[in-house]
């Protein structure tokens, strides 16, 4: 993970790999949305 930002309000945590994807969870780990860039 080369940043992550975590979104209380909205309980979300988005993150940017190191393959450049960015990937888009709740805070239980569930994934909503991942694409590359």
């Amino acid at each position: 993970i080369k940043l992550a930002e975590w979104n209380p309000e909205k309980d979300l945590l988005a993150m940017v790999t190191e393959e450049s994807k960015i990937v888009l969870h709740r805070f239980n780990w569930q994934r909503l949305w991942i694409t590359s860039l």
